[in-house]
């Protein structure tokens, strides 16, 4: 039975916890004769250990395999079984606060990049995301651009008091989190702002891909940054048309939206 991490109790979800479920995790695309068991690749190849459990405790249903694996492993010397010194990929991170300056100078090398595979390392809202650019050597912040999904309750945390967040705030977090967090993206960055978060698209490939920043316009999950400009976006048009079928819709955010409100927002801006 593949393994999956249980819903968290919506108590607990505001501050990041949640309830595993541990079982087996196997790759539906392997073809016959293949590797298909994650823990079993991964305890043959000699990056982990297996945990010896007392008789009486709960095992997994391939325990005596891992074991048998894990001896193979040992004695061919695989991985941390060998004694030859390993050399450790760097990777710079840059997506933490404060590194904003460090950040921006990956700017043009990410830019020239044009589109660049990403692995999803962590999801910190329901629109900013820790992706790995392995090709770059670099993990970075990144959201999609020109549009904001409302804040997450946060805890206490580094000194820093506990925040309520906005309503949908939570579910928007949630949501990213189940169809982003530890997958592959396709990201294409056009720029930073002045805290080091990359902007741009960030896309989950596949038969029907999913643009995470027109995913969450479309939801309700999400309203335009300030001073939008759809001219200077890629697929800005797409975005605000998204944004106004939930509007009309009267989705999420936008549960409370009045056709004046737009009205009277367009002409202050012509002030």
């Amino acid at each position: 039975m593949p393994g999956q991490a249980a819903a968290a109790p919506a108590a607990d979800a505001a501050d990041d916890r949640s309830v595993m479920a541990f079982g087996n995790v196997e790759l539906n695309n392997a073809k016959e004769g293949e590797d298909k068991n994650a823990s079993e690749m991964v305890v043959a190849r000699g990056y982990a250990d297996v945990v010896r459990h007392r008789s009486d405790e709960e095992r997994s249903s391939v325990y005596e395999t891992l074991l048998d694996l894990e001896e193979k492993a040992k004695q061919a010397k695989r991985g941390k079984h060998s004694s030859r010194e390993v050399s450790v990929p760097r990777i710079n991170d840059v997506s933490a606060p404060g590194q904003g300056a460090r950040a921006k100078q990956y700017l043009p090398f990410l830019q020239r990049g044009g589109k660049l595979l990403g692995l999803v390392e962590s999801v910190s809202s329901g629109h900013r995301l820790k992706i790995n650019v392995a090709k770059e050597g670099v993990t970075i912040a990144m959201a999609p651009s020109g549009v904001r999904a409302p804040q997450r309750p946060m805890p206490a945390m580094g000194g820093r008091p506990a925040a309520a967040g906005e309503p949908y705030g939570l579910e928007a977090y949630l949501w990213t989190r189940e169809h982003f967090n530890q997958r592959e993206v396709e990201i294409e960055i056009e720029t930073a702002d002045k805290g080091g978060t990359f902007l741009g698209s960030i896309v989950l490939p596949g038969a029907k891909p999913l643009s995470l920043g027109h995913a969450l316009a479309r939801l309700g999950l999400a309203k335009t940054q300030q001073f939008f400009d759809a001219s200077r976006v890629k697929g800005g048009q797409e975005l605000l048309a998204a944004i106004q079928a939930a509007k009309e819709a009267r989705l999420k955010v936008w549960e409370n939206w009045n056709p004046e409100d737009d009205v009277v927002e367009g002409e202050d801006d012509d002030e």
